[in-house]
């Protein structure tokens, strides 16, 4: 062996990919901000499941979009945003 198993944790997969939609790529970084409130990322999270339910494809890039957020925990969103967008994906 080169010394054991190493400790240094790799980082997360990637997923998703951010959205083409302009009003849910403008409310996602909206939601992800490490500042907001939960008042207001519960406010945003109603406009995302707004515009999401207005087609298939919408509602695609909304989960595409909550799956990229949720890759990079320590990055995105406060733990209160994560765990709205793990409801989301039914995680």
């Amino acid at each position: 062996t080169n010394g054991g198993p190493s400790r240094l944790r790799l980082p997360p997969e990637r997923e998703g990919r951010p959205p083409q939609d302009p009003v849910l790529n403008q409310l996602l970084r909206q939601f992800i901000r490490k500042t907001q409130s939960s008042d207001e990322i519960d406010r945003i999270m109603m406009e995302i499941r707004q515009r999401a339910s207005e087609s298939n494809e919408l509602q695609n890039e909304a989960g595409e979009m909550f799956k990229l957020m949720l890759s990079f925990p320590d990055r995105y969103g406060t733990e209160y945003a994560q765990s709205l967008a793990k409801a989301y994906l039914g995680r």
